[in-house]
């Protein structure tokens, strides 16, 4: 099986880009490290990895070191910055260095086709990966949504508690739990990360960035 490996400590962005990546790569399976030290080290396990997807600021590691730590490391085969670094030049030296760059900023929706582009570029990769080609975002359950339920759903993948939640929109905590409880069933998920995954993966396709407020 062909793995990809997602080099990003935020817990949520984590899984969404996993559950992209998965939607238009369904027969590969996603390694997630939130730290440098175990990125390298999955890295080093598994040195078939077809591609890497990597966030510059890592708990142990910033801007320039993260990069050159993953180019020394990896000397063939796609790898993907999709950071919100500041660096000057990021873009030129990633150029430089066959290094695809995304920035976090960038239109979400364009996610996808940056990584196929990545993988597009090494022939070996897209070899032993299959890429669903009738691919299409699976957002068609948040449409069921209400204006209300939706709302509650982006707060939450914002990171609001249900007290949080209840004081910005003016309702009790138990209108919340309600709405939550039925965000839940409609989407197919159990919990709060499970729902704010889907949701930044939807937010993705119709170029939201959730994290706004």
């Amino acid at each position: 099986m062909s793995l990809v490996l997602i080099v990003e400590d935020h817990p949520i962005l984590a899984e969404a880009i996993r559950i992209q990546v998965q939607q238009v790569l369904p027969h590969v399976e996603c390694l997630k490290a939130n730290t440098l030290a175990l990125g390298l080290q999955l890295h080093q396990q598994y040195p078939s990895i077809a591609l890497v997807i990597l966030d510059l600021n890592l708990p142990d590691s910033q801007d320039m070191a993260t990069l050159d730590a993953f180019c020394n490391l990896r000397k063939t085969g796609p790898l993907m910055v999709f950071s919100s670094s500041t660096i000057r030049d990021l873009p030129q030296i990633c150029e430089s260095n066959r290094v695809t760059f995304v920035p976090k900023s960038t239109d979400p929706s364009k996610f996808i086709s940056s990584l196929l582009n990545a993988l597009s570029e090494q022939a070996q990769s897209l070899s032993t990966v299959k890429i669903n080609g009738n691919y299409q975002p699976e957002h068609q359950a948040i449409a069921t949504l209400s204006s209300q339920q939706r709302l509650v759903l982006s707060q939450l993948a914002r990171g609001l508690s249900c007290a949080e939640l209840a004081q910005h929109m003016h309702i009790s905590e138990c209108t919340v739990r309600s709405h939550m409880h039925a965000v839940y069933q409609k989407l197919g998920v159990k919990n709060k990360s499970q729902a704010s995954s889907r949701y930044w993966a939807w937010a993705s396709s119709q170029g939201i960035n959730p994290s706004a407020s």
